[in-house]
């Protein structure tokens, strides 16, 4: 769910915001499929 908010907020712009949500994902939860693309994204 926060990745997916993640991708929303960077699509619209909100950078700060998205970055929050990628580092929700990528270190907030046990290791998932989603992990690795978050924190790739939130550095890009």
């Amino acid at each position: 769910m926060n990745f997916l908010l993640a991708e929303s907020l960077y699509d619209s712009r909100q950078f700060p915001r998205a970055i929050d949500e990628y580092q929700k994902t990528a270190y907030n939860y046990p290791p998932h499929k989603d992990s690795a693309e978050a924190g790739y994204d939130m550095v890009q």
